[in-house]
């Protein structure tokens, strides 16, 4: 385009001007005037070259007409829309337009037809260098930490799934890094983190874990080694787990198909805040402290974003689940904070119940829940509840979020390591498909979220399930059915 204008001594914004012109006549000339191009092919040309000299009025012009006259399909102007993209390395502009034409739906051609993206036409862009054909992909890097028992056989299930989704959609890419770090790797070296490994972590943009803890490993050695220094490290306070039954899907409990949940646990203090000791250790006189922390700033938070997501679902309602009757310090402050909060949200209707009492709800009343905001311990309880209510620990996903993005938000399914069954081929992949798809939703890909959750529920309405639903399918007929419905 410089030397365009060089040679033709204008600006390079008439030098864009006469190459569009140089173009146009190109184009009647040859391609509408010329026998043997049926139209479908004249419009596909057309919309190359429109591309290709950035001409977007012209490009709009020639997808107006293409679908009214039924020469393309909508979805035939999707493809073609990707592949100009891909050989033509659309400036970021440009994007725009394939992005909208690539979501765009059969209700959506009135405002596809017309739409109108001014763009101008960056010469850099036109490059035979792959890298530069791809640019507009969008690109994330994925740390997958398989970790203990089915933890491996499902992570590997999902990335799977996401790696069909990303070939199918075509619009991002997901950059897959395996980690080793699991029971078996501590017992070998004599830690689960390496030094530097949360540093390393730290450079990814989401962080894909399946489960730690095994039989020949204390419990509090599993979960303090691995999954807390990232929940914890990260500022990882919100943990959102949602909870609904699943097409096809039948719940142990009479109405549990009006379960419909999401339960906001804080998840970087509390009752697992690591604070407290034991002296003494082994005499009569033994002493153990566990103490629950509470600050303001970590309770305020986790109860913003709690009404901030309440706000945004239908009911837009919101459930304090306390224990402030017999906690009357940490558990007080909890609540006054959690009324301080409210009054920026007048129209989030709020309940306060005791954590005992909200038990009995979940059972014999489960259509007065929507969302809920519990502490460590009580949500960590609450939300295996729900799981088990809505059919089985197999299906219940689970994101580990740091809302400022200042670090990796971590997603995982709740069911744990499961070795009663690792290595059978059994274990329920449909939780960790959840997972990706909230993966995918916190990474910005809410179409390919949404696909994915639509594949998941295809594949549970024609109950192909693994035994803990209640049927004889194993992970890999699973997986394969939820790749075949993407």
């Amino acid at each position: 385009l410089a030397l365009q204008a060089e040679l033709t001594g204008s600006p390079e914004r008439e030098a864009t001007t006469l190459m569009q012109q140089s173009w146009r006549d190109f184009v009647y000339a040859e391609i509408w005037s010329r026998d043997g191009l049926d139209r479908r092919a004249r419009f596909l040309i057309s919309l190359a070259g429109a591309a290709c000299v950035g001409h977007a009025h012209a490009m709009n012009a020639y997808a107006r007409g293409a679908l009214t006259t039924g020469e393309l399909t909508l979805a035939e102007l999707r493809e073609a829309a990707l592949h100009v993209a891909v050989y033509c390395g659309w400036s970021a502009g440009s994007q725009n337009w394939i992005l909208h034409a690539a979501a765009a739906t059969e209700d959506d051609k009135p405002e596809l037809s017309g739409y109108a993206l001014p763009f101008a036409f960056y010469a850099s862009h036109l490059t035979r260098d792959s890298s530069r054909l791809i640019a507009f992909m969008r690109e994330y890097n994925i740390a997958a930490i398989p970790g203990d028992g089915i933890g491996t056989e499902v992570i590997a299930a999902g990335l799977a799934a996401l790696k069909v989704l990303a070939e199918r959609d075509r619009g991002f890419k997901l950059v897959v890094e395996h980690f080793p770090w699991s029971s078996d790797y501590y017992k070998k070296h004599g830690y689960y983190i390496p030094a530097g490994g949360l540093d390393k972590l730290k450079t990814f943009d989401a962080i894909f874990f399946g489960a730690v803890g095994a039989p020949d490993v204390p419990d509090h050695v599993s979960l303090w080694g691995l999954r807390l220094p990232i929940c914890q490290g990260f500022d990882q306070y919100a943990n959102v787990r949602p909870a609904r039954v699943l097409p096809g899907v039948t719940s142990p409990l009479a109405g549990g198909e009006r379960i419909d949940w999401v339960i906001i646990r804080e998840n970087t203090e509390g009752e697992y805040s690591g604070s407290g000791g034991r002296v003494h250790t082994g005499l009569p006189e033994e002493v153990a402290t566990e103490t629950s922390v509470f600050t303001r700033n970590g309770v305020e938070r986790i109860h913003r974003f709690a009404f901030e997501l309440a706000s945004k679902r239908p009911r837009r309602h919101l459930t304090l689940v306390t224990k402030s009757n017999a906690q009357r310090h940490g558990m007080v402050m909890w609540d006054e904070i959690f009324y301080e909060v409210a009054k920026n949200y007048p129209k989030v209707e709020t309940q306060r119940v005791l954590v005992d009492a909200v038990t009995t709800q979940m059972v014999l009343k489960p259509y007065l829940l929507d969302t809920f905001v519990a502490t460590n311990l009580h949500a960590d309880i609450l939300s295996d509840l729900a799981a088990a209510l809505s059919g089985s620990l197999g299906i219940a996903p689970t994101a580990n979020l740091n809302p400022e993005r200042k670090f990796p938000s971590m997603f995982e399914p709740i069911h744990g390591s499961a070795f009663d069954i690792t290595g059978k081929g059994i274990a329920n992949p449909i939780a960790t498909f959840w997972t990706a798809s909230m993966m995918l939703e916190h990474l910005g890909e809410k179409e390919a979220s949404v696909r994915m959750m639509k594949a998941i529920e295809t594949v549970t309405a024609k109950k192909i399930h693994t035994p803990d639903l209640g049927g004889e399918a194993t992970t890999e007929i699973v997986t394969s059915a939820v790749c075949d419905a993407l």
